[in-house]
């Protein structure tokens, strides 16, 4: 493994890291941090939620916005079909979100 001063993985490193939820990468962006590794610079970061707290991380967080309150009546609706009428044909849903790019992938 390559190591340098830049964290000590070297080229090892991805160019980039695509995170589950703004918590989990609010925690990556402190790790960085700690071992010196610039964000954007050496790696982008990416995850998923839009937590009000991720415009005012540093570097501010990217994250991609669902819109959680349409993806919850959904559900609801589905499943009071489904109780109401068990034997229907199953239903395949696509739900827009937004990207919201900041500083940690610029």
């Amino acid at each position: 493994m390559a190591h340098n001063s830049r964290g000590g993985l070297g080229t090892d490193l991805p160019h980039g890291f695509i995170i589950g939820n703004d918590t989990m990468a609010i925690g990556a962006i402190h790790a960085l941090h700690e071992a010196n590794i610039e964000i954007p610079r050496r790696v982008s970061l990416i995850s998923f939620n839009d937590i009000s707290i991720a415009q005012f991380t540093n570097p501010t967080l990217s994250t991609v916005h669902a819109y959680t309150e349409t993806l919850g009546e959904s559900a609801v609706n589905l499943l009071l079909a489904r109780i109401n009428e068990p034997n229907t044909v199953p239903h395949m849903l696509t739900f827009a979100n937004k990207l919201i790019l900041r500083e940690s992938s610029l």
